[in-house]
């Protein structure tokens, strides 16, 4: 069994101890920091973490972490909230068979680097403040292309401003109507917050040009044929079961992200992501982008720890494409297992529930 490693190092200082690993980096590398070249007093500060030898070399005993690091084909990067802080926790799996995954913490300008990776620490902030619930307050779900996605979350965000208002003037709280301008006007100027659903969408479909009318108006157009929105006088309304939605989450409380990407045989990136905004202990907006088509729920706090414990734990959380074969039986008489927490039922050689995230019995 490998000896655990753990050091900390200031995040500024990532890219002048990559420079110090031989070969190649991956464009997966924690290492991959536009931080121009390694200046004098970077390798002061290099040399005090104590990963340094006299000479400015790697020590040994540091050399495999490192060189895991640099050459990362299999990457999972979780961002979440703990209170008012921003954390972002990197597994790296590993290479060569055997070799322990490693984890990056990042916080604030702190780097704490973990082998084998510290997940169940990590998880556990993620469980304390997401909680595990079983229960979802809307049934809330769909899919969208990428302009459906934008104009939705742009009138969710807008009824969810009215309602504020309404409470806070004492008034009712109602559906309400929005015109085709200020829909356009929340797509393209959205709030640069955590509290602007907009925002967690477009910063997820990485947008290289503003949104434009057209666009949007299309977006608009399929939510009316798919009845999530309705069209009166020229002007755009939920449906009840989106208004529904939208008016449990007046307030996000929590955000988690998950983006990972692995290189497959032929040297090409496969990339998987999706976020979660929590306003309450069962109400939790969830998307998750595969290019053209973007879907949109409601998931219960068990099944979004399900889903982080999968991309954290499992290297093989992002299928490679898998050539057509004949489907295969399982063996007679094999026993099926299920989770001790929530009883779903188990993937074989499984080491966390896909369902609530619960560790598995060994």
């Amino acid at each position: 069994m490998s000896s655990k490693i753990s050091f900390t190092i200031e995040a500024d200082l990532l890219n002048a101890l990559g420079q110090l690993v031989p070969g190649e980096k991956s464009p997966l590398s924690i290492f991959n920091v536009k931080d121009g070249k390694k200046p004098a007093d970077k390798t002061q500060r290099l040399q005090a973490t104590g990963l340094l030898d006299p000479s400015g070399k790697i020590r040994s005993e540091y050399s495999l972490v490192l060189d895991t690091l640099a050459k990362a084909m299999n990457v999972s990067s979780l961002k979440y909230t703990a209170g008012s802080k921003l954390f972002e926790f990197i597994v790296t799996f590993p290479n060569v068979k055997g070799t322990p995954s490693i984890s990056a913490l990042h916080d604030g300008n702190q780097v704490i680097i973990q082998s084998p990776a510290g997940v169940e620490d990590a998880f556990t902030l993620i469980d304390q403040n997401v909680g595990h619930s079983k229960l979802s307050s809307s049934g809330f779900s769909g899919k969208f292309s990428p302009e459906e996605a934008m104009a939705l979350l742009a009138l969710m965000d807008l009824e969810r401003a009215a309602n504020l208002h309404a409470i806070a003037d004492g008034a009712a709280v109602k559906s309400t109507t929005f015109d085709l301008a200020a829909i356009v006007d929340k797509v393209a100027k959205c709030a640069k917050t955590l509290q602007s659903l907009e925002y967690a969408l477009q910063a997820q479909l990485e947008l290289s040009t503003q949104p434009t009318a057209d666009p949007v108006g299309a977006g608009l157009k399929g939510l009316v044929d798919k009845k999530l929105v309705s069209l009166q006088n020229g002007n755009y309304q939920l449906s009840d079961v989106a208004s529904h939605f939208a008016g449990r989450l007046p307030i996000i409380d929590n955000f988690v992200s998950v983006e990972a990407g692995k290189f497959d045989g032929d040297g090409k990136l496969i990339y998987a992501n999706f976020t979660a905004l929590q306003a309450g202990v069962n109400d939790i907006l969830y998307f998750e982008n595969h290019d053209k088509e973007i879907v949109i729920k409601s998931v219960s706090g068990m099944e979004l720890l399900g889903l982080v414990a999968k991309y954290l734990n499992e290297p093989d959380a992002i299928k490679l494409p898998i050539p057509t074969a004949a489907p295969t039986q399982p063996a007679s008489g094999a026993s099926k297992k299920f989770c001790r927490q929530c009883g779903a039922p188990l993937p074989p050689n499984s080491k966390y529930c896909e369902t609530c995230g619960n560790k598995t019995l060994p």
